[in-house]
């Protein structure tokens, strides 16, 4: 759960890049190294703390983010009037390890990997567009599946009019599922010449 103390906090959003197992930087001693980071009160547009779950809309929070292919740490951390610690929040769920940072003179910055609890529980969602002008027919087009259970598809692919180059399309799936009632599924073209 989320609780914030002493005052209205700013919430620091950042995008770290993986390096080795940590962030390539933290909000403490390298903010620079973050190639995303937004800042705002729990109160400001985006932002929710509804039910005790911290969470940022960034359309809503008039925010657009694009990160290359990679992979990336989202650190969230809060300032506020306690400023002489940092603020873990911990979940009943997650991967059972989060990481923390360590704030003495001696060790800052460093990254420490801890499993005392569940580590925190974070989702992250978006929007893509489904489709492409090279993505044919899907067969089958619609079918039932038993919950659990699976269903082959084939995705016709039309390279025949594009020149050499890398393409990436979505192909969406909807559903009746409750928890996951629309995804969408990567597919990657390569035209050679």
């Amino acid at each position: 759960g989320v609780a914030f103390r002493g005052g209205a906090p700013a919430i620091p959003w950042s995008n770290y890049p993986e390096a080795a197992g940590v962030p390539a930087g933290n909000p403490s001693s390298n903010p620079g190294a973050a190639v995303w980071t937004f800042t705002a009160a729990p109160t400001a547009a985006g932002v929710s703390t509804a039910g005790g779950f911290l969470s940022l809309n960034l359309a809503a929070a008039g925010q657009s983010l694009v990160l290359p292919p990679g992979t990336y740490w989202l650190v969230v951390n809060t300032r506020g009037t306690f400023a002489n610690r940092w603020a873990q929040f911990g979940s009943a769920t997650g991967n059972g390890t989060f990481m923390s940072l360590t704030v003495d003179l001696a060790n800052a910055g460093v990254w420490t990997s801890n499993a005392a609890f569940a580590g925190l529980n974070m989702r992250v969602t978006g929007q893509v567009t489904c489709g492409a002008p090279w993505l044919g027919a899907i067969t089958p087009a619609s079918g039932n599946v038993a919950g659990g259970g699976s269903q082959a598809t084939s995705v016709a692919l039309t390279s025949s009019a594009l020149p050499a180059a890398s393409y990436s399309g979505f192909v969406c799936v909807n559903s009746n599922d409750p928890v996951t009632p629309s995804a969408a599924v990567q597919v990657q073209l390569t035209v050679t010449p």
